[in-house]
């Protein structure tokens, strides 16, 4: 393989795999910056895409049978990890002619142990991978202002560095090994999961109690007990419970479970028996409208509870 340890990409061309939410929008950032071809297993989705962004739009079940010799950084961020095992497979089985330099990039909120094979795999036929998932919502992707955590090997994080840039108000290498960034954005969505879940009810019982909600939060928010999450339920319970963020509860049930799977003594660790019951009240709220239930749907669950 071509050195990289100093080397990096004079004009990057980027294929973005995965346009849902974060994707479609994350792509849209880096397309201001890079020439960036985009794929979507439903082709209207990548073509509007290409309408608002000027990418170009992959047709077709597979992104690989396409001609991708020109591309430097393949990126994705698809519902779990098992997709993107399977979009590796397609990668390494593609006739395509492929660069000796080519570097996979994961915003897939996805399972350690699953990347480290991905890795390991790719890696027998010259592709680098990095787990890059990210933390921020769509306004943070619009905006560039994500946080991204990066698991795997340096000489990878530093070819593509600059085109993470135009993402983040935070990029940090976590670690040489892969994985390491997907298992900090589990523990990250275990904490977010219980930080939020804790602030609506708080919310509620200062509203119970008749205390003023918005100024009672904002002094919560510029004290002690001020969070990501209590400024989101602040945004929520002083707007007429609207709010312009959307995060799926299934979703965000599975980065617990990756939270979670990763604990030790978890039979006899008390505070991971509240982790669990916390993701229980999750579980409940979801499961009468899985495949639809926002995060935001837990406030009235929990309403007078």
């Amino acid at each position: 393989m071509l050195s990289i340890l100093t080397r990096k990409f004079s004009s990057p061309h980027l294929l973005y795999v995965g346009m849902g939410e974060m994707g479609y929008h994350i792509s849209g950032t880096l397309s201001k910056k890079f020439p960036v071809t985009v794929w979507n297993r439903t082709f209207d989705k990548a073509q509007k895409h290409a309408n608002e962004f000027k990418t170009t739009a992959l047709t077709g079940p597979d992104p690989f049978a396409h001609d991708i010799s020109h591309i430097d950084v393949i990126f994705s961020c698809l519902p779990t990890s098992n997709e993107v095992s399977l979009f590796a497979d397609k990668l390494i089985a593609s006739k395509s002619a492929k660069k000796s330099n080519l570097v996979w990039v994961d915003n897939t909120s996805g399972v350690p142990a699953t990347s480290k094979d991905i890795a390991k795999r790719l890696e027998q036929h010259n592709i680098g991978f990095l787990d890059a998932p990210i933390s921020g919502g769509r306004a943070g992707a619009i905006k560039g202002q994500l946080a991204v955590m990066v698991g795997g090997p340096a000489k990878y994080f530093q070819l593509v560095e600059q085109v993470l840039q135009p993402l983040a108000k935070s990029l940090i290498h976590i670690d040489e090994k892969v994985g390491s960034g997907h298992a900090v954005k589990g523990y990250n969505n275990l904490l977010y999961a219980c930080n939020i879940l804790l602030a609506m009810k708080t919310a509620q019982s200062l509203e119970a109690n008749g205390v003023n909600v918005d100024k009672a939060l904002r002094t919560i928010m510029a004290a002690s007990g001020g969070s990501n999450s209590m400024s989101r339920v602040h945004q929520y319970a002083t707007n007429n419970r609207t709010i312009d963020y959307n995060f799926k509860t299934n979703l965000l049930i599975k980065d617990m479970d990756i939270g979670l799977s990763m604990f030790d003594n978890q039979d006899k660790d008390p505070v991971f028996a509240v982790f669990k019951e916390i993701k229980k009240i999750y579980n409940d709220c979801a499961q009468p409208n899985w495949e639809n239930s926002d995060i935001f749907d837990l406030y009235s669950f929990i309403e007078n509870k």
